[in-house]
């Protein structure tokens, strides 16, 4: 029997891992599978993932994967994605001492406002090719040492999610270029530990890692992850962000500029490959969009993106303005790709906000995700506030942000909102 040859790819996103076996020929999933795991809020404005659970979510998903491996199906090799901007303080053995603080966590905005009287935000954008934003690892770095002191004297490291993976599956204290970069703490053009930077947040070079390499490189070889035994024994290629990834695999290339890649995930984004670095971080003021320069997984190469915090909206203005089709709306998209009933609405200025108020005001919305524009002012602002005004008065759980929405999304996963069938007795 003539085997088909595959890779075996894990992607760490901000909620749940996934597993997939992808056919090396003609770039289909063959076998994919996925584990959720938590977000935990210790404190007000204080969020935080487990690291090891996201470990032994990777591996209960890699066993399910091996154990709906077709038998004419022959594996060829590892490799991985992961989001970036993260950080977790580990000991000499590699063991986490604290939660794992993500990019998207808010604690550190003192800490961001001292990079910015020390260092500048335009200097730290030059630097880092980031808009300086408590996204910034190295503000979650002073902050566990300002609040979290026995903490910071223990850590021998400050992980990114690879490396850990990486230690856990007896690959060294090794990471990527890319992942590196995203620590947000690397002169991206020097391609170099920033000292300023190391300096103010009390840290050195070993505790970052000095083991980078490119994110083609094949750090070793295993026949197990972790508890799961693997069919025969695989060469690990490290991998890289999961935006650099996202890009090679939408068919974004290096040798043709004019190509950019719309991704949707945690944000959503546009991106593109680069031979020079981009300056700019800092040009859109107080607008929602953040703009990125960083380490690509090409030698001294770039990936540029700009990332918006909006649902949907960017891949509507992409349908519409790109490819010319003015009929193109997110609910119809989003039922065509997954199969899912979608009920979409009219626009709002064609009413779809009253249709909404309707729905709501007849006890038929069990949760309101209502993203909108915190900083500008709208005319259509009043229907927004009567919208959130009837979620108050009908006990309808309501989420404005990306952060409280993901809440609320696993709160209803463990029926922690089933309150509600007792407090609105009459649901229709």
């Amino acid at each position: 029997m003539k085997k088909r040859s595959a890779y075996l790819a894990i992607d760490f996103g901000t909620s749940n891992v996934h597993a997939s076996v992808i056919d090396a020929e003609t770039t289909r999933i063959i076998v994919n599978t996925n584990k959720k795991y938590g977000w935990y809020y210790p404190a007000q404005n204080q969020v935080e993932l487990h690291i090891d659970e996201t470990w032994k979510a990777s591996e209960w998903a890699v066993g399910e994967v091996i154990r709906q491996l077709p038998e004419d199906v022959e594996l060829l090799a590892i490799t991985f994605s992961y989001f970036g901007d993260s950080i977790t303080p580990v000991d000499e053995k590699g063991e986490a001492l604290y939660g794992m603080i993500p990019g998207f966590c808010g604690r550190s905005f003192k800490e961001v406002q001292t990079i910015g009287r020390e260092i500048g935000a335009d200097a730290y954008a030059k630097i880092t090719g980031n808009t300086l934003s408590t996204l910034a690892t190295p503000s979650k770095i002073m902050w566990l040492r300002d609040n979290e002191p026995e903490v910071f004297k223990k850590a021998a490291g400050f992980y990114s999610n690879q490396q850990y993976v990486m230690r856990k599956l007896g690959l060294g204290d090794v990471q990527d270029r890319t992942m590196a970069a995203r620590k947000l703490m690397i002169d991206v053009k020097a391609n170099c530990w920033s000292a300023p930077i190391l300096e103010l947040a009390g840290v050195t070079e070993q505790q970052l890692g000095t083991q980078i390499v490119e994110s083609a490189t094949v750090v070793g070889t295993i026949d197990h992850y972790g508890s799961v035994r693997l069919p025969r024994t695989l060469p690990v290629t490290i991998g890289c962000h999961d935006v650099s990834a996202s890009l090679l695999s939408a068919g974004v290339q290096l040798e043709n500029p004019d190509t950019i890649g719309v991704l949707m995930g945690t944000y959503e984004q546009m991106g593109y490959f680069s031979d020079t670095f981009v300056d700019g971080c800092n040009d859109f003021g107080d607008s929602l969009i953040f703009s990125c320069c960083y380490s690509s997984p090409f030698n001294n190469k770039y990936t540029v993106m700009d990332a918006f915090p909006t649902a949907g909206a960017l891949l509507e203005w992409f349908c519409k303005n790109i490819l010319r089709d003015p009929s193109a709306d997110i609910g119809k998209l989003i039922a065509e790709a997954t199969g899912l009933q979608v009920q979409r609405f009219l626009a709002g200025v064609q009413g779809g906000d009253q249709q909404i108020a309707a729905r709501i005001s007849c006890n038929e919305i069990d949760l309101l995700l209502f993203f909108r524009d915190p900083i500008s002012v709208k005319p259509h602002e009043p229907n927004d506030m009567n919208l959130l005004r009837l979620c108050d008065v009908h006990n309808i759980p309501v989420a404005t942000n990306i952060a409280t929405a993901e809440a609320l999304i696993h709160a209803l996963e463990r029926g922690d909102l089933d309150w509600r069938d007792i407090v609105n007795p009459t649901k229709i």
